[in-house]
């Protein structure tokens, strides 16, 4: 059972204990709801995970992601992303497994059927798309699609948009490749694409700049 909250936050259930998960500058947390106990924390920058970029030490942008007793943490600027099991009780994490790969600037990752799906960053200008499995950590393919960006699931299928020109594609999610149905372009407004779509009752809202666009994408 899992809930999201937007932004950095997240909220778990296991065991029949309630938990908030966040992600500050250094540090993820589990916390009990109901009195802000402190569950258990996680210093994500430390001396083994500390990522190359120096000056970019309190950058986390992505929401952690939690399913069945599993936390997964995730960054860019060469910080590996890191999955932590809870303990049965709650009140602790260990390290499950860690991916170089897998370190997704700030367009989120979406985590279908056992296998998560984002972008990397290589630089502040470019990145590739991955699948990574749940389970191992495991990178099941690495693939170059305009540049990295930001990630959004609906009704089978995935939505990437890329930060550099704009592109949007329609992915069907695959374990093998990526799966590209079709794709389009966004050339209203101005600047970076960095605004992360949204998807409600079948319209897909994309802001880009000040110019707000709604394209129908289920009849």
């Amino acid at each position: 059972m899992m809930a999201v909250w937007p932004g950095k936050l997240n909220m778990a259930w296991l065991n029949g204990q309630d938990m908030l998960i966040n992600i500050t500058a250094n540090w993820a947390h589990g916390i009990d709801p109901s009195n802000g106990e402190f569950l258990w924390k996680f210093d994500y920058i430390n001396r083994e995970t500390r990522q190359s970029v120096r000056g970019m030490i309190i950058t986390n942008c992505n929401t952690p992601i939690y399913s069945d007793g599993k936390v997964l943490l995730n960054k860019g600027y060469d910080h590996p992303t890191i999955q932590l099991s809870l303990n049965d009780d709650g009140r602790g994490v260990d390290i499950n497994w860690s991916s170089w790969d897998f370190d997704t600037h700030m367009g989120g990752n979406v985590l279908i059927d056992g296998c998560l799906y984002g972008s990397n960053w290589i630089n502040n200008s470019n990145g590739n798309w991955l699948c990574v499995d749940w389970t191992s950590g495991e990178t099941l393919w690495e693939e170059k699609w305009n540049n990295k960006g930001q990630i959004i699931y609906a009704d089978g299928l995935l939505y990437l948009y890329e930060e550099k020109r704009g592109n949007v594609a329609l992915v069907k999610p695959n374990r093998e490749k990526l799966d590209i149905i079709s794709s389009f372009k966004v050339d209203e407004g101005k600047g970076p694409h960095w605004a992360h779509p949204v998807i409600h009752k079948g319209v897909l809202y994309v802001r880009h700049g000040e110019v707000l666009m709604a394209y129908r994408i289920k009849a």
